[in-house]
């Protein structure tokens, strides 16, 4: 049989696959696969992944909140376990297999990976609370230290492999650097930050960076928050925006490993795009895209600008229809053709609760000129929200959002209060804007034409 040129480059390309095919099967053959089964409460079903190093595994869950599942890892691993918007730390490691049952208490750990787990899943009598960021700075650093022992008396006392106690020593640095920065952003007990000389030293050595902690949890994060407080001590630190700036820089500065200074980046834009939207931030976008270029982050990135795009000066605004406190609808479309100055807040929230006087003043100069003030409350608690409303006498119109996450993440509300400003014809004239307590808030209302 006569075989042609063709017939012969056509067996040579399957020889090759083939070769290829058995290559990359005794890669995946050989490779490391951590095993892991959950029992979930009430038979949860969505919004259940492990958050790795670089990657995010979603994990299926059966109709009995049953998972099943085999991670490839390098070695042993830290991971987050979400399951919906809570989070658990845990050790992913080959030849290790673990089951967890998970309840509103914690999670429950058995199997040979048990041991490591329960160990990251045991809380410390001693927490850094909220209120303890007003110590001065003699009582918070006795206070941290106090933490640090009693975590690392612990972590001695679970006699653990050497590898994960080498590592885990570093998470608990990196924990107490996260909360010592956090104490410098807060001011401590005057605001002033009149830090110690211990302290400033503390912090120069936490904004070193050690490439071989990248995969550790709290690493990135505690210099992200270190970052923030060099930037906060910066004299020329005067708005948030400036903050920002200056972490960029600092972070520019000082951290060479690019994933580092990839991870930092992202996470001080994001923390301050959610808060304070992208109008004039074309400093940070420039910044952005000179440093970071993984392609999730970017994508991530990408999809934030162009929602925030339609958030800008000039965009139609979000449409509301929501009920106010007489059980009446209210809707953007029905206060077309007036100025309106919207409050997304809610009755527990303190920095909303602190605006309130500020509000009642504007409403009072304003009163009978072409605006409405428009409350939103994003209470679970109907019945509190409207006690609340009538027991301080809160005037505008004051509306209950009914659960409506829809609306919160269409106007991309990641925390209140949050204001915007909307025009006559229900265009956004700010989506993210002043407070009441801030003096540029009336400056910008008192300019407006037709008012």
């Amino acid at each position: 049989m006569h075989v042609t040129e063709e017939v012969i480059r056509i067996m040579r390309r399957i020889f090759l696959i083939w070769c290829l095919s058995l290559f990359i099967g005794g890669v995946y053959a050989q490779e490391k696969m951590a095993e892991i089964a959950l029992s979930l409460p009430g038979g949860h079903v969505s919004g259940v992944a492990l958050e790795l190093n670089e990657r995010i595994v979603e994990l299926g869950v059966n109709g009995e909140g049953k998972v099943q599942a085999k991670i490839p890892v390098s070695g042993g691993e830290y991971a987050r376990l979400w399951i919906g918007q809570g989070w658990f730390p845990v050790w992913l490691e080959p030849d290790k297999p673990w089951q967890a049952k998970v309840d509103n208490n914690g999670a429950y750990f058995e199997g040979a990976g048990a041991a490591i787990n329960t160990y990251l899943n045991t809380k410390p009598k001693n927490q850094i609370e909220r209120y303890d960021y007003k110590m001065d700075d003699a009582s918070f650093r006795a206070k941290l230290q106090k933490l640090d022992e009693e975590k690392k008396q612990l972590l001695t006392s679970s006699n653990l492999d050497a590898d994960f106690t080498a590592k885990e020593l570093k998470r608990i640095a990196y924990t107490r650097n996260y909360y010592l920065a956090s104490f410098v952003i807060g001011g401590g007990a005057d605001g002033t930050m009149n830090l110690s000389g211990d302290t400033f030293s503390e912090l120069q050595q936490a904004l070193k960076e050690d490439p071989d902690s990248w995969g550790i949890l709290g690493y990135t994060e505690s210099l992200n928050r270190v970052v923030f407080a060099f930037a906060k001590m910066d004299e020329t630190s005067t708005t948030p925006y400036a903050v920002l700036l200056n972490a960029l820089k600092i972070a520019m500065e000082n951290f060479k490993d690019k994933r580092t200074l990839e991870d930092v980046v992202m996470n001080a834009v994001m923390e301050y795009v959610g808060f304070q939207g992208m109008e004039n931030t074309e400093e940070m976008d420039r910044i952005f895209r000179q440093c970071v270029t993984r392609p999730d982050y970017v994508e991530e990135y990408e999809r934030m600008y162009a929602d925030f795009k339609r958030l800008g000066k000039g965009a139609p605004a979000v449409p509301f229809k929501f009920k106010d406190i007489n059980g009446n609808e209210v809707s953007l479309a029905d206060l077309k053709g007036k100025y309106v100055y919207v409050d997304i807040w809610a009755t527990w929230c303190g920095p909303c609760n602190a605006e309130i006087p500020k509000l009642k003043e504007l409403e009072k100069k304003l009163e009978g000129r072409n605006i409405c003030f428009v409350s939103i409350s994003c209470d679970e608690d109907k019945a509190a929200w409207e006690r609340f409303v009538k027991e301080k006498e809160m005037g505008g119109i004051q509306l209950h959002f009914g659960g409506d996450q829809n609306f919160m993440a269409m106007i991309k509300c990641d925390g209140i209060p949050r204001f915007m400003l909307i025009d006559r014809e229900g265009k956004f004239i700010d989506s993210n804007m002043t407070r009441p307590s801030e003096a540029a808030t009336w400056k910008t209302l008192e300019a407006l034409p037709g008012l």
